[in-house]
């Protein structure tokens, strides 16, 4: 495997750790919040409505891990399949694991929706730019 795949997989490996450290705050919060007794689990046994606002954004934040980066996931699994090595593929993949780190640290955060929202814009820009990548790389086939 050249180094452009590699680069292109670690991103996908730190796009996972993202996920799974996001699950593990949520976790932590959500036990954190009944440990308080201020609620009680037949208050979200249905629904997710009764979890204050820190818990709602973890929540929100772990839906967003599981919707733009399978285009992560597919994009780098297709290049590393095709053996299409290309540096553009491994920079935008990384850039857009960074973005994806930046907003989840914007939307967990203090949460200003227009930073996030122009983060969210770069890092499908740059999955963008790597799908156009592999499109021509596939075409040079």
């Amino acid at each position: 495997m050249d180094l452009a795949i590699k680069i292109a997989v670690f991103a996908i490996i730190a796009q996972v750790f993202l996920t799974l450290l996001t699950f593990m705050r949520m976790g932590q919060a959500r036990m954190a919040s009944l440990a308080t007794g201020k609620l009680h689990m037949r208050d979200i046994a249905l629904s997710n409505d009764a979890w204050g606002d820190e818990i709602k954004k973890l929540t929100n934040n772990l839906q967003n891990q599981f919707e733009t980066p399978i285009l992560l996931y597919a994009g780098v699994v297709l290049v590393a399949a095709l053996s299409i090595s290309n540096w553009i593929i491994a920079g935008t993949a990384v850039a857009y694991v960074g973005l994806r780190i930046l907003h989840h640290i914007i939307h967990t955060g203090k949460n200003h929706v227009p930073s996030r929202y122009k983060v969210f814009g770069l890092g499908l820009l740059a999955l963008a730019v790597m799908w156009i990548t592999i499109l021509v790389e596939v075409i040079r086939l």
